[in-house]
């Protein structure tokens, strides 16, 4: 897979979704996003977790943002493959998904159909 500077994708992802309320003192925990890369390697493998992925995001808060959309690439090397950002109320409850048991299935067959790099960030200020 190409190598693009994940980081900078990642900050120009979060600039726009800063809320106003994770930018001042006692505010609720920011919101979190989980970034994907996904380069296909067999498409018919990867259709359960196409088709069920949402199931296991949706009771932590989970909702797509951007799923398989055109990428442009603006700086390094081209992407192979798509990119995929779904958000949450929260970095606790987006790892809590990532780890969750409804997930871990899925997550096999990822790893078996698709070569991926992941990342949860969250927005605003460190």
């Amino acid at each position: 897979m190409a190598n693009i500077p994940h980081a900078l994708l990642a900050l120009a992802l979060m600039t726009f979704a800063v809320p106003v309320s994770a930018q001042q003192p006692g505010a609720a925990a920011p919101e979190a996003y989980f970034i994907a890369e996904f380069a296909i390697k067999d498409r018919a493998a990867m259709q359960p977790y196409r088709a069920h992925v949402a199931e296991t995001f949706a009771p932590f808060s989970g909702r797509f943002v951007a799923r398989g959309g055109k990428t442009v690439s603006l700086e390094g090397p081209a992407l192979n493959g798509n990119i995929v950002v779904i958000h949450f109320d929260s970095l606790a409850q987006a790892q809590a998904w990532y780890t969750s048991p409804a997930y871990a299935p899925l997550k096999a067959i990822r790893h078996g159909a698709a070569v991926t790099r992941a990342y949860i960030v969250t927005a605003g200020p460190e």
